[in-house]
């Protein structure tokens, strides 16, 4: 069954106004400039993420969501909440890039030289399934071709491809993934 859609109804409001929401939704509001200093760091609408698991009808973000908050949150406990989130991505997003790196650097190198006399296996029909290098020549080297040591391999280089060491690490992680499969 389709969804009605109705005409959106909300408009922006003041460091004052979102206080005064959240309080009426429950959450403990001690120091009002402190407060607004939150929302004036983080924003009403990215905090209003990290509410959810605060609310009495959490899981629930449906027609059953009553934004109102468990007894007893305060506004400290929210901002808490998004600062662990943060601290959490940013820790994991160093050690990720690490791991992306090595994977990268790992499929390039042992590739690359078990096809050694074929600098491009990486599009070659008779290594990579087709399914493949049809996706990746259409959706994605356009975009790698833009970035400049790319743009200076064509310039100084014939043929439609640069070598799988360069082009590979401006592949995605999802794109590496695919590749592996294929």
């Amino acid at each position: 069954m389709a969804h009605r859609k109705i005409p959106y109804t909300k408009y922006a409001s003041t460091y004052d106004q979102q206080i005064r929401l959240l309080i009426s939704r429950g959450v403990v509001i001690t120091d009002v400039e402190k407060a607004k200093e939150y929302l004036s760091d983080i924003g009403y609408y990215r905090l209003g993420f990290y509410i959810y698991p605060f609310e009495q009808t959490y899981p629930f973000l449906d027609h059953r969501r009553s934004h109102n908050v468990i007894p007893g949150t305060r506004i400290e406990d929210i901002v808490a909440f998004y600062y662990y989130d943060l601290d959490l991505r940013n820790l994991l997003n160093r050690y990720l890039s690490r791991i992306e790196v090595a994977i990268r650097t790992t499929i390039i190198y042992e590739l690359s030289n078990k096809y050694s006399t074929n600098p491009y296996w990486y599009v070659d029909p008779a290594i990579v399934d087709n399914s493949f290098i049809k996706t990746f020549t259409t959706q994605f080297y356009g975009k790698i071709k833009l970035k400049d040591p790319i743009k200076r391999h064509h310039r100084k280089y014939l043929g439609n491809y640069a070598p799988a060491w360069k082009a590979m690490e401006y592949m995605t992680l999802g794109n590496l993934e695919n590749l592996y499969d294929k």
